[in-house]
């Protein structure tokens, strides 16, 4: 594992211990423990019993490990004392972005102790020499003569020797033990399933590697319901997977029966257009490159034989067989072994990543929320993932819930708001439709503003539901609170918000606001252009 991985996973995984749940914070932590209730840029932080929102002590548990909120909220809050202003869409995702770091991290831990993976101290301080040699190589390379001279002139001015600096780089930049030992558990973890699940390749399978296959396709996709029609009817059994792969394999069956040619059955694709009168040619596609069900099904195949289905996220796929050959390199028998060895590593990082989805899998069957704000939140983000098995509408369901259980919470007001407003606007032309949903979502527009006051978000939204209800005078004041406010953000967001405040004045007649937001886009403008070097 190189030190950059390394680094990478460790600012993104956070680790639950149990008999007392401690959080270990990892290089370049993403997250950290803070005081709730503090100031910070200007803006007063919600009360921490408020902040903290209401529900049960434990929020979520993954197989045995229990969340608490005590522990799992001053993470988030910490995190949204940076800028209160963006806290109402920034808690969201930090809510969740934990969770799944906790069930990362819980999976991961799991599967360690299945396999029986251990650390010991030898291995830990090998893997820290490694680290620390890592951090110094990329800082001074052995091979660049100039850095090296740098490094002399260093240990000189700080009275150092090359130990001591050595030393220093450990004591300074690598994570706890218990954090590394984590991370080498993972490492271990990968090697034991590359090795158990590809254990060696075969000469012939390793000519077999350079097999490849001419496709076309046919696509039948997987029609997902509306917004609307969830709304009519979230419960409805109607499975879309079905009725594709139930067309897809009538539409097989008469192909290899010679009921309908190619040329006919292309015309029942949902392919593109432009790649149905192309023949559905897809190319040509090596063993791997795919995945298995394809590698299973299209190299069974012999040039102008159809098969299938395959069985997609969004579809299903009926393939044809238009040619095939082997790309065996010219120098394969002077290089097998150096073939041999990529192939592997191929396989075994995918024979990792299969394992990976599989203990995903698994350890969200076994997640159970008991927290309402997060499960809506949590199920809001499935619902936007293939086969997640959760709707939107019942993320909804879940929103209205949390929210009417816990009203002082500013983010859930405007979560319910903003996803009122998402369904009105898949309505499209039904004005009449569209309006109700509109009507139900201002309200918690407003309550989110007067939670948080100070929120451009929460005004902007208010504004936009205003203007388009037509009450174009609160629309008008609340686009300019929100520009006031937005102020407040990091430059270029805050550009954005009086962007949106500028085209939305125009349309609503207000010149002189427009005026003056566009003076403030002009001299934001010139200001960064001043501050340009050049």
């Amino acid at each position: 594992m190189s030190i950059t991985e390394l680094k990478r996973n460790m600012r993104t995984q956070l680790k639950w211990i149990m008999g007392g749940i401690a959080v270990i914070f990892l290089v370049g932590a993403f997250y950290s423990f803070g005081t709730p209730g503090a100031r910070s840029g200007g803006h007063v932080v919600q009360p921490a019993s408020r902040a903290m929102g209401v529900g049960p002590k434990v929020m979520a548990k993954i197989y045995r490990t229990k969340i608490h909120r005590a522990t799992f909220m001053p993470q988030v809050l910490q995190q949204l004392q940076d800028n209160r202003a963006s806290a109402l869409e920034r808690r969201p995702s930090l809510m969740t972005q934990l969770l799944e770091t906790q069930l990362q991290a819980v999976m991961y831990d799991r599967a360690a102790k299945e396999e029986k993976i251990r650390v010991d101290r030898q291995e830990r301080e090998a893997k820290k020499d490694e680290l620390v040699k890592q951090i110094f190589e990329s800082q001074y390379p052995p091979d660049d003569v100039g850095a090296r001279s740098n490094l002399k002139r260093v240990l000189k001015h700080r009275h150092m020797s090359l130990d001591q600096f050595m030393a220093e780089l450990r004591a300074k930049h690598l994570p706890d033990n218990a954090a590394l030992d984590e991370a080498i558990k993972r490492e271990k973890l990968r090697d034991l399933v590359g090795e158990r699940e590809v254990p060696a390749i075969s000469d012939q399978q390793l000519k077999d590697s350079y097999d490849t296959v001419q496709l076309a396709q046919i696509f039948i996709a997987a029609q997902q319901p509306s917004a609307s029609d969830s709304a009519k009817d979230h419960n409805s059994s109607d499975d879309p997977r079905a009725a594709a792969r139930k067309k897809a394999r009538d539409l097989l069956a008469k192909l290899q029966a010679g009921k309908v040619t190619w040329e006919q059955a292309l015309q029942q694709s949902d392919d593109p257009p432009t790649l149905r009168d192309e023949g559905g040619v897809i190319g040509w596609r090596s063993r791997g490159q795919s995945g298995p069900e394809w590698d299973r099904v299209i190299f069974s195949l012999k040039p102008g034989e159809v098969g299938g289905p395959i069985e997609s996220r969004t579809g299903e796929y009926i393939v044809k067989c238009l040619a095939r050959k082997n790309d065996l390199p010219p120098d394969f028998e002077a290089k097998k072994e150096e073939y041999r060895k990529r192939l592997l590593d191929t396989r075994r990082a995918q024979a990792w990543a299969d394992y990976q989805k599989e203990l995903e899998a698994d350890a969200r069957a076994n997640l159970e929320i008991y927290d309402k704000e997060l499960l809506a939140y949590y199920q809001l983000q499935q619902a936007d993932q293939p086969d997640s098995g959760v709707t939107r509408q019942q993320a909804l369901q879940t929103l209205q819930a949390a929210a009417e259980e816990n009203e002082e919470n500013g983010t859930l007001q405007y979560a319910l708001a903003l996803e009122l407003s998402r369904q009105a606007q898949s309505l499209g032309a039904n004005d009449k439709a569209r309006k109700q949903k509109l009507e139900e979502a201002l309200p918690h527009f407003q309550r989110a503003v007067e939670l948080e006051p100070e929120s451009p978000t929460a005004l902007m939204g208010l504004a936009q539901t205003y203007k388009e209800l037509g009450q174009t005078e609160k629309a008008i004041e609340n686009y300019v609170l929100a520009c006031d406010s937005a102020c407040a953000l990091e430059d270029f967001t805050s550009y954005y918000i009086h962007l949106q405040a500028k085209q939305a004045l125009t349309e609503l007649g207000a010149k002189d606001k427009a005026a003056e937001v566009q003076q403030w886009l002009d001299d934001y403008q010139a200001a960064r252009q001043s501050a340009t070097p050049g």
